[in-house]
């Protein structure tokens, strides 16, 4: 259940940074065409999705089923999905240990992730 709220939270908060004009986020989004963040928790795990298009985001639970997933970030297990979300494993350190795989455009990945930090940033 834990790993299933915080992806819930981390996508929703993500649209919010976008629709509370976070100049940064903003910025980021303007110009990007319809395109799919996916998180996956594999073997049927939960999932979660953020839509953007043209400025605007989205937050989704599960899968979302229209098209392919422009970054997708894929976790095989539970126990993987927990220390990544919750940074108890370094990203260098879960992508060299299995417990993260991304597919896609890396560096737009790099660019959720630092948006990802900063909503992290802000509830310290």
């Amino acid at each position: 259940v834990k790993v299933k709220l915080t992806l819930y939270m981390i996508t929703s908060a993500l649209s919010q940074l976008n629709r509370c004009r976070n100049p940064k986020m903003v910025d980021w989004t303007k110009n990007q065409p319809d395109r799919i963040y996916q998180w996956t928790v594999q073997e049927g795990g939960p999932a979660a999705y953020l839509r953007i298009k043209a400025g605007k985001t989205k937050s989704g639970r599960g899968v979302y089923k229209r098209k392919s997933p422009f970054v997708h970030m894929l976790f095989p297990d539970i126990k993987s999905a927990f220390m990544v979300l919750t940074n108890q494993a370094p990203l260098v350190e879960a992508v060299a240990k299995g417990f993260v795989v991304t597919e896609g455009a890396m560096e737009y990945s790099k660019d959720i992730g630092g948006f990802m930090q900063t909503i992290e940033a802000m509830l310290k």
